[in-house]
């Protein structure tokens, strides 16, 4: 027997107020440190680029101080060597953290894709019901579930606010699923049993998700720093390697290429914008 048309309001009226609660709480924590826009699939691709480039400038980086580590007859070769073990540190860290953080990171999307198809999936059995009050609860809770999940993605320190809010959500939907037909009771149980079983991996997986998301933001200047050592002590090996009017020589074609890019840079680039400003005017003008 179906529950009473009283026990099938009063669930839907709580689902709602465990909505409230959840949008209220990621609401409030975005406020306070707004979520970056960047998407987790955003994130993977450039950590697992910056992880090749990171491993590759770490060979080049040991290459160099194979060849450099014997010569300390002057200054420059000390700094030489010391920008040669800086960048090695960078690359190795950088590249160790890209990797890692991309691992962790393609963990939790998968569990958020799953959380997702669940969700898709109990919508799809709503479908299946004539339109009433419960089905409308169900999909607007439905809705807020599938929009709050990135506040505790984001800030781990919510998890330990909505945990029993999420468990109390998802009793709240299977209480008025209980109140609905066998059909969609049954079709839905199995997405209900997924959503719950990702939400709870989410939940353990928070500190792994952080570190991903922290290499995400901190990797990419590790590498820039890595390059920069790189490219200073590129520099600086190729100066004490070669006689002064050698590297002269070479530093000033180099600035002169530079400055000749910029003046052919900013006059064409002042050609472009007053040939915008003032329009050709029409043959029939």
């Amino acid at each position: 027997m179906l529950p009473s048309t009283n026990d099938a309001s009063d669930a839907s009226q709580n689902l709602t107020k465990l909505g409230s609660r959840l949008s209220s709480a990621a609401r409030d924590a975005t406020n306070r440190s707004p979520i970056r826009a960047m998407q987790l699939p955003q994130r993977i691709e450039p950590l697992n680029s910056l992880a090749l480039i990171a491993i590759f400038f770490a060979g080049v980086q040991a290459q160099t101080i194979s060849a450099s580590l014997n010569q300390t007859d002057t200054a420059l070769n000390v700094v030489t060597n010391c920008l040669a073990f800086a960048g090695l540190f960078f690359d190795v860290l950088g590249g160790n953290w890209a990797i890692v953080g991309s691992i962790q990171l393609q963990s939790t999307h998968a569990l958020l894709s799953e959380r997702k198809t669940a969700i898709s999936e109990l919508r799809e059995a709503l479908k299946k019901v004539q339109s009433d009050s419960r089905q409308l609860a169900l999909l607007n809770h439905l809705h807020i579930l599938d929009k709050t999940i990135l506040a505790p993605i984001y800030h781990p320190q919510l998890w330990k606010e909505l945990c029993e809010t999420f468990q109390q959500s998802t009793e709240g939907m299977e209480r008025v699923l209980r109140t609905m037909d066998d059909a969609v009771q049954i079709s839905a149980a199995y997405s209900i049993a997924d959503y719950r079983d990702a939400t709870r991996a989410l939940k353990r997986y928070a500190s792994q998700t952080s570190l991903g998301i922290a290499a995400s933001i901190a990797v990419p200047s590790i590498v820039i720093a890595g390059l920069a050592c790189f490219a200073a002590g590129a520099s600086c090996l190729a100066v004490s390697s070669q006689p002064t009017a050698v590297w002269a020589t070479s530093f000033g074609v180099v600035a002169a290429t530079i400055l000749l890019f910029s003046i052919v840079f900013v006059a064409t680039h002042s050609g472009y914008t007053l040939h915008r400003s003032y329009p050709r005017k029409r043959e029939w003008d």
